[in-house]
């Protein structure tokens, strides 16, 4: 709304949104300042003081006990929410499909039994998580009573809103690492998985481009990276530092492009498999791979991490490791429902594996390309 709209709204109506204001910064219980002070603030008479506090009384903002003064109503039972928190902005120019496709199975899940939802997402990109307050509508809505329970996607120890929430015994699952009811993927398994498809396929030299699943620290190696060097270890095969690159971000454009030149260029062998962790990073590798001619999957065979439904598709057949947004997001409903009903989950950490999709085949002789006759049955599954 522009300056010149907001003046012609009628002083009695900018008056009752400025209390609206102020009434939802406080929690259910506070008294409001006194009519003399108020109207001072907003520099009008008590008379259309006392008018536009009468309407917030009728909406139920606020009650005016006799005597005592005006105070911060709770707001009905029935207004609650479940709320659907991401500590970082999902809707930057990269969006992951991942937290996207969560959000929406999240609020169909919901809305099917009866719950509303609000989806709050914070304000920062996803290298600055973990600031504070990177979600200050949730703040507004938590201090005003209106959350009856909450899924938090990438949401740290440390986050504020969810020390708010599990101080006020607001029941939370989270969707991720950390401690709590929680629905995660595991990282570990992925790269195993992806370098165990690789090497059923009769290759030998690997490559990993991801980003780290967990901060790194003396003694204890990335969950991923773990997964993958110990399927080389137990193939009896070496792992090439030069060939694994990890520190990677996945938002930020170009990365996977240049980690996997940098693979390419560092010894004159060359991988003849790779796995890739992240579908955002595929992007990038597969720009790369076209850019350096590199026949797939002939002189290279890859597999990816990707989230089912995600338009994004390499140009060349590759192997995925599907993770289901749709899954996570019931897993982590009916977790919560448990929860707000007084009940312990079936399960206070659940882990979801990843779906093998093989790599297509049409012409089983191919070079490097296994025939589907030839893929184990619990691979489909």
């Amino acid at each position: 709304m522009t300056g010149t709209a907001r003046q012609r709204r009628p002083l009695h109506e900018r008056v009752v949104a400025a209390l609206r204001r102020d009434a939802g910064g406080l929690t259910p219980g506070s008294r409001l300042p006194p009519e003399s002070v108020l109207a001072g603030r907003f520099g009008v008479s008590i008379v259309t003081l006392r008018n536009a506090v009468l309407c917030l009384e009728r909406e139920g903002v606020v009650e005016r006990r006799q005597g005592s003064g005006t105070y911060v109503c709770a707001p009905p039972p029935d207004s609650r929410h479940v709320a659907l928190a991401c500590g970082f902005d999902v809707f930057r120019p990269r969006p992951s499909h991942c937290f996207l496709g969560m959000f929406d199975g999240l609020r169909r899940f919901f809305e099917e039994r009866g719950l509303s939802t609000n989806v709050y997402v914070g304000h920062v990109s996803l290298e600055q998580r973990g600031a504070s307050d990177v979600c200050p509508e949730l703040g507004v809505a938590l201090r005003e009573g209106r959350v009856a329970g909450a899924v938090g996607l990438s949401l740290a120890d440390g986050d504020p809103h969810l020390l708010a929430l599990r101080e006020k015994s607001i029941p939370v699952v989270r969707h991720g690492g950390g401690t709590g009811p929680r629905v995660e993927s595991d990282a570990q398994d992925l790269g195993r998985r992806g370098a165990e498809y690789l090497l059923g396929l009769g290759r030998r030299r690997l490559a990993l481009v991801g980003w780290a699943h967990r901060a790194k620290s003396p003694g204890r190696p990335d969950a991923l990276v773990a997964g993958f060097v110990g399927a080389l270890a137990q193939a009896g095969l070496p792992a090439r530092e030069a060939w694994i690159r990890t520190e990677i971000d996945p938002y930020a454009c170009g990365a996977g492009w240049e980690e996997f030149r940098e693979i390419w260029a560092a010894q004159d062998e060359k991988p003849d498999g790779l796995v890739v962790t992240d579908d955002m990073l595929l992007v990038d590798v597969a720009m790369a791979i076209q850019e350096l001619r590199i026949v797939v999957p002939d002189r290279l065979a890859v597999i990816t991490h990707a989230n089912r439904g995600s338009l994004q598709h390499a140009p060349f057949p590759v192997a995925r490791l599907e993770l289901d947004p749709e899954a996570h997001a019931c897993a982590a409903g009916e977790m919560l429902l448990a929860c707000r009903a007084g009940r312990q989950p079936a399960q206070a950490r659940l882990v979801i594996p990843h779906t093998l999709v093989p790599l297509p085949c049409a012409d089983s002789g191919r070079p490097g390309v296994v025939p589907f006759s030839t893929i184990r049955s619990e691979e489909w599954s």
